[in-house]
């Protein structure tokens, strides 16, 4: 597997998962405060890692792109409400 392929394989995680991994990132993190105390470094590293986590879904948004037909954010195999041509939040 070439490094093109991990990357999409763990963009697809992420955008599958990333609530899951976010909720384990925050367990992790009141673990660690409560039994290492030093909140304030521990929010900061969770912090981090919840901004690595959006940086790899605007990764994957920006790599899917607008030919695609997905809309930002979307997961893959999701259906979209938009219709074609109509913009993101436009009533129909």
């Amino acid at each position: 597997m070439n490094f093109d392929e991990l990357k999409k394989k763990a963009q697809e995680l992420v955008e599958k998962h990333g609530d899951k991994i976010e909720g384990a990132a925050d367990k992790a993190g009141d673990f660690a405060k409560s039994r290492f105390g030093r909140a304030e470094q521990i929010d900061s590293v969770v912090n981090k890692a919840k901004g690595l986590l959006g940086s790899v879904r605007r990764d994957a948004d920006q790599d899917r792109g607008p030919e695609s037909g997905q809309q930002p954010g979307q997961q893959p195999g999701q259906q979209s409400d938009q219709h074609p041509g109509q913009q993101p939040g436009q009533q129909q």
